[in-house]
Parts: C-alpha cells; structure tokens; sequence
C-alpha cells in the first residue's frame, strides 16, 4: 500500500489502529501509525503513540528520538528534556535498541 494520497494513508491509519486493538503489545503498530501522522505534521497524535512505543519498550531509541523532536515542535521543553536525559541514561548503559 502507498502512502502517497490521503486515501492509502485512511486506509492505513484505520489498518493500523486495528492492528492495535488486536496487539496491543506490539510495538510495531503504534510506531508506523506515529510515523503516518508524523508526515501530517498532527504532532499531538504522533506523539500520543511516540508515548506508547516507549511504554511498550522503554529502550527502543528511535521512538526516542522521534519524541525529541515532536517535543521541540510543540514548544514542550520539560518533555523533551526529559525525552533527552531518558537517551543519555540509555546510551550511557548500553541498553539503547535502535
């Protein structure tokens, strides 16, 4: 599926959603449907699930860095001081996943 047009990216926003209702526990559903938003520029939304990726792994990097960077566009400083200071303990322990 293409996510070139508004349509495919319908589609694949409510595929996705489902997907997590069905898996909950997987991380992979709630990350490509932030990205999907991320594209859209809906910040909030991305980083809503941004949020539930790193609940599901809280060592998984990308998701991370994502968050850093939604944070910054939302003018939200504390998140992402947070958001950073959360990588730094990660990468300084060796447990970042990427």
């Amino acid at each position: 599926m293409a996510l070139g047009d508004s349509g495919s990216k319908d589609e694949a926003k409510y595929a996705f959603s489902k997907a997590i209702e069905f898996d909950p526990n997987n991380k992979a559903w709630p990350f490509t449907l932030a990205y999907i938003y991320l594209q859209e520029k809906n910040f909030e939304e991305s980083a809503k699930l941004y949020e539930r990726v790193v609940e599901i792994d809280p060592e998984f990097g990308m998701a991370w860095q994502f968050l850093v960077s939604i944070y910054r566009e939302l003018g939200d400083a504390k998140k992402r001081e947070n958001a950073v200071l959360r990588m730094a303990i990660l990468i300084t322990q060796g447990k970042m996943k990427l």
